[in-house]
């Protein structure tokens, strides 16, 4: 049985945990052949199709947030006219839109909740000629039935899943180009990434840990791997990669007091790397940091979101204070490392005193990296039925994590406003950091990508920044600058994290 897997995104970032989660559990407990079908930057349709016909798949993976589904039906739907190979989908969209994804004509099955047990079990069905309508966690339509089967319990021992599948990506062939990481984006650094646990303990309204936890019934939802299994694992890529920097991404970093001091010691000594990881405010206690720091803990990202408390507190279930916000911030520079603030705007109800709030905390942060988004309402999570119930969502989904545009329907600021509280961020951030939001986008190559995919009035949007944007940075307008240079976009400069650019016009 060959699975072809589809890596859709809007970045040029080419590796996915969950691809290279689920693709390593199938190689570990079968002999099912595994492929890779890498649409990352823009899904292009003839592309999609010359893969689809060298691999010749039986089953065609997709994986879908709800940002991407929109690309995901358009590639499944070209897959049932070229192919007979099953479609299937998992990930945030399926999960909590399933009626939606399993609707559509092109899909056969959806996957809802972690999917390497039930894309095993259903890849072993189909080679065997056996049933596959009942396997827990997937929806199936067959024969004109429609099939919904509940959710297993989760895999709880972690240290009993394979290590990501790496190869699948050409991971040692692309590493040396990849970006470098968050926290030092104005020096190369090679940084390989992995994750520690699964599951968050918090319930923060925007997110899809809380109905997760939910859907599971409450049963043990934060797992995490032993000490020993992630040095193993580290040993192995860095001996592979020779990595400058390690970046855990899970959305927790573990806490728990006896972990840390066996981890602090055995990392320090054995791996002796410098290491990125994401934490809560109300974590950021003496003990718990110190251990960090000894073990060699290079930066934290910390999730400020907004400045306002009671906001904070009513709306995105965030009940720490300013002060503890503040506090944990210079305790982690009092340490030595570096602190992330990641922000959001654009949420319901705010105002445009509300977002001067939390740039104006953020001015009091000092942080070493400073990132705002703009809200996007995710299927299942209770800010989005909030915003539901309000009559604040808008038709269709957004194309991008990085957007210029509002998420939602906003009631409370004016357009101009909010396009005011933009450049006020992005002047903060150039103040702090010596680059801003624009600048990353156009590193990651997300936001001039998604041009294609936006509509007409996201278009204008996108360009009218960039072009703003190119014309503070290299001091000439963008069409100036083409008709002086007629050689055309390979030339084109892009701006740095630093404001500078080797193909500055004269």
């Amino acid at each position: 049985m060959k699975i072809a897997f589809v890596n859709i995104g809007g970045s040029m970032f080419t590796f996915h945990n969950g691809i290279a989660a689920l693709s390593a559990y199938i190689k570990h407990h079968s002999e099912h052949e595994v492929a890779l079908i890498d649409m990352i930057g823009h899904p292009r349709p003839l592309k999609f199709q010359h893969q689809v016909e060298i691999i010749q798949p039986d089953v065609i993976a997709f994986t879908a947030m709800t940002i991407y589904w929109p690309n995901v039906r358009a590639l499944a739907t070209r897959a049932k006219q070229m192919s007979s190979a099953k479609t299937i989908v998992g990930g945030y969209h399926p999960t909590f839109a399933p009626e939606e994804c399993i609707s559509h004509p092109a899909m056969d099955v959806i996957c809802r909740g972690e999917g390497e047990e039930a894309l095993l079990a259903f890849l072993n069905a189909l080679e065997r000629g056996e049933d596959y309508t009942r396997i827990p966690n997937l929806w199936v339509k067959k024969d004109g039935n429609l099939y919904k089967n509940d959710i297993r319990p989760l895999i709880a021992n972690m240290d009993e899943l394979p290590f990501w599948d790496r190869d699948l990506f050409n991971y040692g062939s692309w590493y040396d180009a990849m970006p470098t990481s968050l926290s030092d984006l104005d020096r190369p650094e090679r940084t390989v990434t992995l994750a520690a646990s699964r599951g968050c303990y918090y319930d923060c309204t925007y997110c899809s840990n809380e109905p997760l936890k939910a859907m599971y019934g409450g049963k043990t939802f934060v797992r995490t791997r032993s000490v020993d299994h992630i040095i193993k694992e580290m040993k192995m890529l860095k001996a592979r990669y020779n990595p400058d920097l390690f970046e855990f991404q899970e959305e927790l970093f573990v806490a728990h007091l006896d972990w840390l001091e066996e981890f602090a010691d055995k990392y320090k000594r054995e791996i002796g790397l410098p290491f990125n990881i994401s934490y809560r405010e109300e974590l950021a206690r003496t003990k718990n940091m110190e251990l960090l720091a000894k073990a060699g803990c290079n930066s934290i990202a910390f999730g400020v979101e907004c400045g306002s408390e009671e906001y904070r507190k009513k709306y995105l279930t965030r009940r720490m204070s300013n002060r503890k916000i503040e506090e944990a911030f210079d305790r982690t520079h009092e340490l030595g490392m570096k602190a992330l603030s990641f922000n959001i705007i654009g949420m319901p109800f705010e105002t445009y005193d509300l977002i001067q709030e939390t740039i104006q905390l953020n001015r009091r942060l000092q942080a070493d990296y400073l990132q705002w988004f703009i809200y996007q309402p995710y299927p299942g999570t209770i800010l989005y039925n909030i915003c539901k119930e309000n009559d604040l969502l808008l038709p269709g989904y957004t194309s991008s994590y990085i957007s210029l545009r509002p998420g939602i329907k906003l009631t409370h600021i004016t357009r101009e406003e909010f396009q005011q509280c933009m450049e006020d961020f992005m002047a903060l951030q150039r103040e702090q950091q010596g680059y801003d939001w624009l600048d990353i986008a156009a590193q990651s190559n997300e936001t001039l990508v998604n041009v294609r995919y936006a509509t007409e009035e996201e278009r204008y949007d996108i360009m009218d920044l960039y072009n703003q944007t190119f014309q503070r940075d290299h001091g000439i307008n963008r069409w100036e600058w083409f008709r002086r240079n007629p050689e055309g976009a390979e030339k084109t400069p892009s701006p740095s994290p630093t404001g500078r650019t080797s193909s500055e016009p004269r």
